[in-house]
């Protein structure tokens, strides 16, 4: 009886072998290079997504700014953001250009965010329309 315990505590031991163990690793080796990548992409296009959403904000507010000031009156203007609009606002210049719409009645303005991402300059622009008479 005791000889039928030594077998079968044998044949349940649990285990990889060598042979398995090698093949685990190098499963891992392969696929672990585009985990890698897949997670560096998905980082890379999370920063530019929040960088172009802080772009876009900062344009409408300076649009809004410049339509309740009337300062898209005086023409096309451009320029910088200080710290008021947040500690990363300091990346971004902003253009507003001015231009007829539809009739001399009325005035497309467009305010234009740009930065630099790398060595790429990105750009969101944000347009609304305005009664020139007013």
């Amino acid at each position: 009886m005791s000889r039928r315990l030594t077998k079968r505590s044998a044949v349940c031991r649990g285990g990889f072998t060598l042979v398995e163990a090698l093949a685990s690793l190098m499963l891992v080796a392969v696929v672990l290079p585009f985990v890698i990548r897949g997670v560096t992409m998905s980082a890379r296009n999370a920063a530019e997504s929040d960088q172009r959403a802080d772009a876009a904000m900062l344009a409408q507010t300076m649009l809004e700014e410049a339509v309740l000031a009337g300062a898209w009156q005086t023409g096309d203007a451009e320029g910088t953001f200080d710290e008021m609009y947040g500690k990363d606002a300091t990346r971004y210049t902003w253009a507003l250009s001015i231009a007829d719409w539809q009739s001399t009645d009325y005035r497309e303005l467009t305010m234009t965010v740009r930065w630099m991402r790398g060595k790429k300059e990105k750009t969101v622009a944000v347009s609304t329309v305005v009664n020139a008479d007013e």
